[in-house]
């Protein structure tokens, strides 16, 4: 069995709410959920990919689904530490997630990596950028410190 840090579990942890959040079953879901609040015509999906507007409310799902994880693990942070980390995450996961994000990916690395299909990010488009946002965080700790 692996013996991984705790860092390590975070991060990994971390990947897959990524990963999860953003699944297209996700942006629909809270499209048909929100349907009935927010302003006829609203579309927070299209064609199974979350739009710019869906990629603010999935952010802030993914801030808030961290938030609870990370705080129910970490005792060691304070109340203030966990907040600021959701926060951080949930704008981090806006910029990694983004559809134009994924554009440019797929410009960058499209020889290599399939990151995008014209339309929606591909699965593994999906886990990259997941470890992206990883790399981000810890560059922006590093920088911060």
């Amino acid at each position: 069995m692996l013996n991984l840090n705790s860092n390590m579990k975070k991060m990994l942890l971390t990947v897959a709410i990524f990963v999860a959040v953003s699944h297209p079953m996700v942006s629909n879901t809270v499209q048909s959920v929100t349907g009935a609040v927010l302003p006829e015509g609203t579309q927070l999906s299209s064609g199974n990919c979350a739009t710019t507007l869906g990629s603010v409310v999935l952010a802030v799902l993914f801030a808030l689904v961290t938030y609870l994880v990370f705080k129910k693990q970490d005792n060691k942070m304070t109340e203030q530490q966990h907040r600021k980390n959701a926060v951080h995450s949930g704008l981090l996961f806006f910029l990694v997630s983004n559809r134009n994000t994924y554009e440019l990916t797929q410009r960058l690395v499209g020889g290599f990596v399939q990151t995008f299909d014209g339309m929606c990010p591909t699965t593994m488009g999906t886990v990259a950028h997941g470890f992206a946002l990883i790399g981000l965080r810890e560059l922006l700790k590093k920088v911060a410190n």
